[in-house]
């Protein structure tokens, strides 16, 4: 009777250790789900016009067919966005003008557009961005007056500086504002907006646009002093040497 009592307990005992291993499996498989889910970059996979009006028609939006791409999320779900090149160039017309562009002075204002590599910092942010260097106990760097950053140290950079060396010395284009604030197409409508990401959330260091060889930085200005210049910066080269 005893030995019976036994076996049953065994079991239970079994049973009970292999319901919390299945539950603590399912719970990591749940966490790394969310994780890729979180990681996972949307990939363009159509400029059909056809089935980018279809999309349109779904979510009502109004903007012109051909500033969009039909791009597919992690769970196979295919969306619409608009292209990034378009909002780059929105974007950087913006910068150019410290304003929003009007759509007839795109282009105009383009040509104005830096077009060597490196970094470039916006006209108005370039007292800003030395600032920030100073503040961070960096004095190696100096920017020209054609707005490119220029590194006059070789030796004994720290860590901070060799990566913000290695931007400088890039293949790409870095355009860094420290607005706070950029400009780009609506998803919806298509239309030119100022997009205040700073105001929107005080915490948000960088907004990026990015296209094959060069990628706009816009910077949070910190004016309600919620990031600390350490922070700021890292964020910047941090970016700009993945």
């Amino acid at each position: 009777m005893k030995k019976n009592v036994l076996i049953v307990i065994l079991l239970i005992v079994i049973v009970l250790i292999a319901i919390v291993l299945i539950n603590r499996k399912d719970e990591n498989n749940g966490i790394n789900e969310i994780q890729n889910s979180d990681a996972y970059v949307n990939r363009m996979v159509s400029t059909d016009a056809n089935e980018i009006n279809a999309i349109k028609n779904t979510i009502n939006a109004t903007g012109q067919t051909d500033i969009y791409q039909v791009e597919e999320e992690y769970d196979g779900r295919r969306i619409i966005q608009v292209k990034p090149d378009i909002q780059y160039e929105v974007a950087l017309a913006g910068i150019l003008k410290a304003d929003i562009p009007a759509e007839d002075e795109i282009y105009t204002l383009l040509e104005q557009a830096p077009k060597n590599t490196g970094i470039w910092i916006s006209e108005s942010s370039r007292e800003k961005f030395i600032q920030l260097l100073n503040n961070n106990n960096i004095t190696s760097f100096e920017i020209k007056n054609d707005g490119y950053l220029q590194c006059n140290k070789e030796e004994n950079l720290t860590e901070t500086e060799e990566k913000l060396k290695n931007m400088t010395e890039s293949a790409k284009l870095y355009v860094i504002d420290m607005s706070g604030k950029t400009y780009q197409r609506d998803y919806i409508t298509g239309e030119i907006i100022e997009y205040p990401f700073e105001d929107m959330d005080p915490y948000q260091v960088i907004e990026p646009y990015e296209i094959e060889n060069a990628t706009i930085l816009g910077v949070t200005s910190n004016k309600e002093n919620r990031l600390s210049n350490e922070e700021i910066l890292n964020t910047i080269v941090v970016y700009g040497n993945n």
